[in-house]
C-alpha cells in the first residue's frame, strides 16, 4: 500500500488508503459520493451522541465519555482502502471500496465492499 490520506467524518479523521500508487486520493478524497457518505455518517454519529447544551450552561461534564459515546455508535469505521478507481475522462466515475468497520453492539466485522458511482449528469437541450 502505497499513500495515505484522511477522510473527515464529523469531529474526526478515518484513515483512507489507496492499495496501490496509481490511485490518487486526493481525487476519490474529493468525490462527490464519498463526501455524502462522510457528511450522512457524521450527522448520523452526531444524532446519537448525548445532547451537552444544558450541561455547558451548568458548567458540569458531559453525561458520557468519549470512549462511551462512541460506543453508542452501531458501527465504528477504523479504515477506509480504496481498490479500484474508473475515470469519465478525467473525473472519477467509480470507486471501489473495503471498509474496515465493527459492530459495536458484537464486535463482529460487517461486510465491506463498496461500490460508488457519480450520478450521470443531464445535459441541457437547446
Amino acid at each position: 500500500m502505497a499513500s495515505k490520506f484522511a477522510l473527515r467524518v464529523g469531529s474526526r479523521s478515518i484513515p483512507l488508503v489507496a492499495a496501490s500508487d496509481k490511485i490518487n486520493l486526493q481525487q476519490v478524497s474529493e468525490f462527490k459520493p464519498l463526501q455524502d457518505w462522510a457528511k450522512n455518517l457524521a450527522k448520523e454519529e452526531a444524532s446519537l451522541q448525548p445532547s451537552n447544551s444544558a450541561n455547558e450552561q451548568t458548567g458540569s461534564p458531559p453525561p458520557y465519555s468519549r470512549a462511551e459515546s462512541q460506543s453508542k455508535f452501531p458501527v465504528i469505521v477504523n479504515k477506509i482502502e480504496v481498490r479500484n478507481v474508473d475515470y469519465f475522462g478525467p473525473r472519477v466515475g467509480f470507486v471501489n471500496l473495503s471498509v474496515d468497520a465493527e459492530l459495536t453492539e458484537t464486535g463482529k466485522k460487517p461486510p465491506g465492499l463498496i461500490f460508488m458511482v457519480r450520478k450521470a449528469q443531464r445535459r441541457k437541450r437547446m
